[in-house]
């Protein structure tokens, strides 16, 4: 009887530990996911950022569209670079109509400084991009 209860009991720690060894890795997984969101979210913010402040120069800027478009680039180039965000392959695009200017910036993620921590699990960022519109109004 005694031999029969430590079997079961023996059998037990094992089921114990092979269940908190699945519950660890899911949380550990969680944690990461968690982490790399907020990670991307951070950057996300400094391109709507950008998008902003490329629309509020757009707007200051009352001279041709060649130069309008350039002095907005600039603005947003320093705003990316101000946080961190590698400005090499940022596509921004100014339209300029009677009253207001909408600027749209598109980055891709494989210019941002996010891990891609989640592509060891099949979640990968690599391909994504970053698109912000912002429109101001003269």
């Amino acid at each position: 009887m005694v031999q029969k209860l430590q079997d079961k009991l023996r059998f037990r720690q094992g089921v114990i530990i092979l269940e908190s060894l699945v519950v660890i890795v899911i949380l550990v997984v969680l944690t990461v996911a968690v982490f790399q969101f907020a990670i991307l979210q951070i950057a996300h913010q400094a391109v709507n950022a950008a998008a902003m402040e490329g629309a509020r120069v757009a707007c200051r800027a009352s001279f041709g569209t060649s130069t309008q478009q350039a002095v907005t680039e600039d603005a947003v180039i320093a705003v990316l670079e101000v946080n961190g965000v590698e400005a090499s392959n940022v596509d921004v695009t100014v339209t300029d109509s009677a009253n207001s200017v909408k600027v749209d910036i598109t980055v891709p993620l494989d210019d941002l400084s996010v891990p891609d921590w989640l592509a060891n699990f099949g979640f990968s960022t690599g391909s994504m991009e970053f698109r912000s519109v912002a429109t101001g109004w003269k």
